[in-house]
């Protein structure tokens, strides 16, 4: 055998193969209905973005997959293209549409969308002529020229560099001139072809073919022998130059001239036995001859050695879906990808896809008495002796041979006593003697024997409770024992004994724990571990079967599986694979569980499902998984957890799958049934989408809801220079923010396939999977620079799809340009130094006032120190003048009194004026060289004996026994002074106070700039003293070293202490820092430099009054602040109260005044005394006395609210209040009076003075008295 033949040999059996494999071509027909202009289709046309196009004779259609898009003749719309008869589509090397119609020549300008009409004729007479039928067109992309066939001779246009530019075009016009053998034959110009020598050649009416000699500029003719007349007169006669470079010629197909070029022989051809028109003529790829005839469908042959060998004769079958739609195919096209499209008069446009005949498809046909019969397939099955069982819902089963292609109906027959019970058929299964059980929704359950073709039917019988549950079964299943487990539909689970052919029934009830979760059981499995599984519209519940006592045990208990996404949900398949996992096909998706029954992994529609209704599950030899949907089928890679979805347009039955109708053959194959039938395939031949890589483009670009092409003029400029798919650059003003973007890949094997994601960067960090949605709007979008991303894929691997994209950049408006933003730059740094200036001038008035509040209360805490120890000063000096020489003891009593008065005012002095100079800079350090730790040790001892009267701990601790350094003696002693005294001062009885010295080290910045970062190391001296006092909050350790802060403004001071030693330090080079917690106590830390290289210099030794006032302070303000009134009981019952004096209650913070005031009153008043205003108010609401004498500044309660909670107490409001205070403005006394006080003496005051006063209040209210 000769290669030539060998080959055509095997291209034959491929053939064959492809087109006969199952009797039955699958034809996809688009219409009217799909959106297609018209019905009759005459021209197919692909273009190089890969775009098909339509010619009807209504109209044009661009194709994408999805929709057309039509043009037709617009009236006065001169960029319309110029007649709907569209004869014939070429593109040219631009990428331009040219197409003819009934009515001239149309170029379409893709970028701009719109069509120029050619002017053919010119000048010329035929351009007023109402014939400028385009028969034909051709595209010479050699020389750039464009052949035009009319009814009046052939026109040759040269397009020039620009094909769009109409003015550089040539044309030259050819007809047939008698007296010129050069001429073209005859003007009718039917065909346009080209030899694979490149020379044009033209077909006509006339007996000749017609060869264009490029170098004369004219044609030579040759003339068609024949031996009889070849040509039917009532349609064109067509010309076709096959692979081999030979002609076919005429109109007949029981009569073609085959010319055989390199014989140059002639010879008529009959493909068929009578007059057949010819429509169409094309030669696929694979080198197959198509012919599309008029009434007499499409005819396929091969041709060897000039003889034609006839391979299918394709028609119409009225009772077959997808037959092809008629018999009058007008136009033979195939796509890039091998995909036919098939044109007809009055059904539009069929789509034939060889590639989706690996699914095998068997469908229900009216008139076939041996097919399938019903349309919608329940249950599938492979029986052991591999005869495969089609049962048909509503039809009974069918037993299929593969061989003929044909059916064995077991219908039902009332007439027949052991006949099938219902046609309505659920679910099959054989058990292990080679029965098939039948499951039915009305007649039971049957038991077929298919050696006799015989039914047993089990009905239920409301009188036998040993008959089935229900007679409406949805599966069933066989176990080791011979058992058969039968799910019902609402009655629960049914168990047959093939022993004595009686039934036992399970179902759930609300009394029974570990029941069926539900009674309507929609499927039965069980696995290599002998467990039964029961799927119910509820959930799915469990058996172990190995664990059953009893053969037909009267009670089981069913555990539940309670995995996420099961509970609550119907389960409509469940099977196991090779590993022992079990798969669940649920209402949810797809649920995996190891061999345990735990939850391994879960699928749905986010992951990659067609549809989260899964109906059946199977696994094949490859052990991937088919899954059988309500929206195709899917195949999923365990592995790789990838899914690959086919629908109808793969060759399926359709979009829907039935429940349990899944089965895999002993040869690896499977078989799914659906509403239209079965498929059966063998999983290695399925094409495997995953390798297609689909290229998107951008189609259309919409401004504000307004489709945008080349050229058009938008607030007056051209926004696209260029198609949008062209372009890469987009520009936009700022209020153009309202767009969207159309966008297709063209994927005409399984448009619905294609899965599209986007992003816009400048907006999206990620992709956005836009399902099979192609458009995206993007709303106010702000000014600025973005990338509109687009990827297509059917596999959902967006990683290696490939993306178009478009560059957008939003301009801002005028207002938010770089120079405007200066302009806003140079305003609001005008305003804000402005607002700024005001807020300084605010603030540093809202400071003075401040300050100003705070001198105040300065010199008021001052005046009340001041007054306070005068007060007690005076007096026992009149006390000394009235009794000299009468009682020394008084005499004692009132120096000492006034002794430590002065002292305290010494020290309030002393301190004002070291504040005052340290302030002004009058205090200058003065360095000498001591030992710290011994200064320190000396001036801790001086406080030791003032501790001990508060019983507190007092402690001294040094990490060294002597530490010499130069350091300014006096400026240190102030500062442990003033530490030590406010630790004592504010701790409690029974506290603790320690002071430490030791010494430290610290790395520093040598500069203020984080550029330079070298540190050196210091050494300093810590004074450390810490107490368990009343401690800080945060507020206060804020504020604590501020000027005239005081903590506690009821104790006395001024405010100044801390800030004055912060100074102190400060100027000694040093830090001083605090950690305290409210009523924890505080720890002051002070670090001094340690210095020993410095001079030191020689300070003259002056008595530092300084330490010991402090000290005499200290002891002052424990004497004073004495909180206890401690009278012993003994005593206080051993004094005789006179009844007849009146009461008079001293209310008083100050200890040393309280007594004092008591001596001085307690001869002619009894005496009560209170420490502040609240016990004062609790001794008044006690004893009632007939005068109060109060404080106003005082701890937990002042003067003033006491004095005011007094006088609106009915029972209280007529006491007399007498109110002593060194505040002594006028402000302070209309304070004091309108709170209620009947009397308000200024510290200092004399004795007899407020003797007076009290008297008059008494005689006021004519109490005696004893003065």
């Amino acid at each position: 055998m000769s290669v030539k033949n060998y080959i055509i040999y095997s291209f034959c059996l491929i053939t064959n193969l492809v087109f006969s494999q199952f009797n039955n071509l699958k034809f996809e027909n688009l219409d009217t209905y799909n959106g297609l202009s018209s019905s009759t289709c005459v021209e197919i046309f692909q273009d190089k973005e890969g775009f098909l196009w339509f010619g009807t004779i209504d109209g044009l259609n661009k194709y994408n997959g999805y929709e057309f898009e039509i043009f037709k003749s617009v009236l006065n719309d001169s960029k319309s293209i110029s007649n709907n008869r569209i004869n014939a589509i070429t593109e040219d090397n631009e990428g331009n549409l040219w197409v003819g119609t009934n009515n001239g020549l149309n170029l379409f300008v893709k970028e701009k969308n719109n069509f120029i009409r050619i002017n053919l004729y010119r000048d010329l007479s035929l351009a007023n002529g109402t014939q400028k039928i385009i028969n034909d067109l051709f595209y010479d992309s050699i020389n750039n020229t464009i052949w035009v066939g009319t009814n009046n001779g052939i026109i040759k246009i040269n397009l020039g560099d620009d094909s769009i530019n109409i003015d550089n075009y040539k044309f030259s016009y050819y007809i047939n001139d008698q007296t010129n053998p050069n001429s073209i034959d005859n003007n009718n110009v039917n065909v346009i072809v080209k030899d694979e020598k490149d020379i044009i050649w033209i077909g006509t009416n006339g007996q000749h073919l017609n060869r264009y000699n490029y170098k004369k500029n004219n044609f030579d003719r040759v003339l068609i022998k024949n031996n009889r007349s070849y040509e039917l007169n009532h349609i064109p006669k067509r010309v076709f130059i096959d692979s081999d470079g030979d002609f076919w010629i005429g109109n007949d197909l029981s009569n073609l001239i085959l010319w055989n070029t390199k014989q140059n022989t002639f010879k008529h051809i009959s493909v068929v036995d009578k007059n057949t028109p010819i429509l169409d003529m094309f030669q696929d790829s694979k080198g197959l001859f198509w012919i599309s005839t008029d009434a007499f469908g499409l005819y396929l042959f091969n041709k060897k050695d000039d003889v034609v060998e006839l391979q299918q004769h394709i028609v119409n079958d009225f009772s077959d879906p997808f037959t092809l739609p008629n018999n009058k195919p007008s136009k033979i096209f195939e796509d890039n990808k091998g995909i036919y499209w098939i044109g007809s008069y009055d059904k539009g446009v069929s789509k034939l896809d060889p590639s989706n005949y690996a699914f095998g498809h068997y469908y229900y046909q009216p008139n076939n008495l041996n097919g399938l019969n019903q349309k919608t397939v329940q249950s599938v099955l492979e029986d052991s002796k591999g005869r495969i069982w089609i049962s048909a819902y509503d039809g009974g089963m069918n037993l299929f041979d593969e061989k003929t292609k044909s059916f064995k109906h077991f219908s039902r027959n009332p007439n027949l006593r052991n006949g099938l019970s219902s046609n309505k058929i659920l679910y099959t299964f054989e058990s292990h003697d080679g029965f098939i059980w039948v499951c039915t929704l009305d007649g039971g359950v049957n038991k077929f024997n298919p050696k006799t073709n015989t039914f047993d039917t089990f009905l239920h019988d409301v009188k036998d409770s040993l008959s089935i549950g229900q007679s409406s079964v949805w599966s069933g299943v066989e176990d080791n024992k011979n058992r058969i487990w039968f799910g019902l539909r609402t009655e629960g689970l049914s168990l047959y004994d093939p022993l004595t052919e009686q039934f036992s029934n399970y179902k759930n009830t609300f009394a029974k724990e570990n029941g069926l979760v539900s009674n309507s059981v929609i499927c039965t499995f069980i696995d290599s571990k002998n467990r039964l599984f029961i799927g119910t519209a509820l959930g799915l519940n469990v058996v172990d079967l190995n664990q059953l006592d009893e053969y037909i045990p009267k009670d089981i208990k069913f555990k539940l599986i309670k995995e996420k996404g099961l509970e609550g949900g119907g389960i409509n398949y469940v099977t196991e694979d090779h590993n022992g996992n079990i798969w669940i096909g649920s209402d949810n998706g797809v649920f995996k569980l190891d061999s345990t029954l735990h939850l391994l992994n879960s699928y749905s529609s986010q992951n990659g499902l067609p549809n989260n209704l899964v109906v059946g599950i199977k696994e094949d030899d490859n052990y991937n998984l088919w899954i059988t949907t309500k929206s195709g089928l899917s195949l999923l890679n365990p592995q790789t957890h990838q899914f690959k979805n086919f629908n109808a347009h793969d060759g399926l039955q359709g979009p829907e799958f039935q429940s349990k109708s899944i089965e895999k053959t002993k040869n690896g194959r499977i078989i799914i049934g659906g509403i239209n039938g079965f498929n059966i395939f063998q999983p290695n031949d399925i094409k495997a989408p995953s390798l297609v890589e689909l290229q998107p483009q951008i189609t259309n670009f919409r401004l504000n809801n307004k489709i945008v092409v080349e050229g058009d003029s938008i607030n007056g400029r051209v926004l696209l220079n260029n198609g949008i798919s062209k372009i890469k650059d987009l520009n936009l003003n700022y209020d153009e923010n309202y767009i969207s973007f159309e966008f297709v890949a063209l994927y005409f094997d399984n448009s619905e396939q294609v899965q599209y994601a986007y992003r816009m960067q400048g907006l999206d960090n990620e992709f956005i999977n836009l399902g099979s949605n192609r458009v995206v709007n993007l709303s106010n979008l702000e000014p600025g620079n973005y990338t509109f991303e687009v990827k297509a894929s059917i596999t959902g691997d967006w990683d290696s799809a490939k993306m178009a994209f478009i560059n957008i950049v939003i301009a801002p408006p005028i207002w938010r340009t770089w120079w405007a933003y200066f302009v806003y730059f140079i305003i609001g740094a005008l305003i804000l130094f402005a607002v700024i200036h005001y807020y300084t001038l605010k603030i540093q008035e809202a400071q003075r006032h401040e300050l100003d509040q705070k001198q105040l209360q300065f010199f008021v805490n001052v005046s009340h120190e001041f007054r306070t120890p005068l007060t007690l000063i005076l007096n026992p000096v009149n006390k000394i003048l009235a009794n000299f020489n009468n009682d020394p003891e008084v005499t004692k009593r009132s120096a000492t009194s006034i002794q430590r008065s002065a002292r305290r005012l010494m020290h309030l002095v002393d301190q004002l004026l070291d504040y005052r100079k340290m302030d002004a800079g009058m205090s200058p350090l003065q360095l000498e060289k001591g030992d710290i730790v011994k200064f320190s040790h000396d001036i801790f001892a001086l406080f030791k004996d003032l501790a001990k009267k508060k019983e507190i701990d007092y402690t001294f601790e040094s990490t060294s026994k002597s530490i010499k350094c130069l350091f300014d003696f006096d400026k240190v002693e102030k500062i442990i002074t003033n530490l030590v005294s406010n630790a004592i001062k504010f701790t409690n009885n029974e506290g603790s106070i320690s002071v430490t010295i030791n010494t430290s080290k610290e790395k520093e910045s040598k500069s203020t700039f984080t550029l330079f970062k070298g540190r050196k190391l210091n050494r300093y001296i810590e004074i450390i003293v810490e107490d368990t006092g009343v401690g800080l909050d945060k507020e206060q350790q804020n504020r604590i070293f501020s000027r005239f802060y005081n903590v506690d403004e009821t104790k006395s001071g001024t405010g100044i202490g801390l800030n004055f030693t912060k100074g102190l330090v400060e100027l000694h080079g040093g830090k001083i820092s605090l950690d305290s917690k409210r009523k924890k106590g505080s720890k002051f830390i002070v670090k001094l430099p340690l210095d020993v290289n410095s001079k030191s210099k020689k300070v003259e030794n002056v008595k530092n009054e300084y330490l010991i006032n402090s000290m005499k302070a200290v002891e002052y303000n424990m004497i004073i602040s004495n909180d206890n009134v401690s009278v012993d009981p003994k005593k206080e019952k051993g004094i005789k109260v006179n009844k007849d004096l009146p009461v008079i209650l001293i209310v008083e913070d100050n200890k040393e005044l309280r007594v004092h005031l008591k001596n001085d009153l307690k001869d002619a008043y009894t005496i009560k005394e209170a420490v502040n205003g609240k016990e004062g108010l609790k001794m008044v609401k006690k004893y009632y006395p007939d005068v109060v004498i109060s404080d106003v500044m005082m701890p937990k309660m002042d003067g003033f609210e006491m004095c005011k909670l007094i006088k609106t107490d009915l029972e209280t409001s007529h006491i007399p209040v007498i109110l002593l205070t060194a505040r002594t403005l006028a402000e302070d006394r209309i304070v004091g009076y309108d709170n209620g006080a009947d009397a308000y003496l200024s510290k200092p005051f004399v004795i007899n003075v407020l003797r007076s006063r009290i008297d008059n209040l008494l005689l006021a209210k004519n109490i005696p008295s004893t003065t």
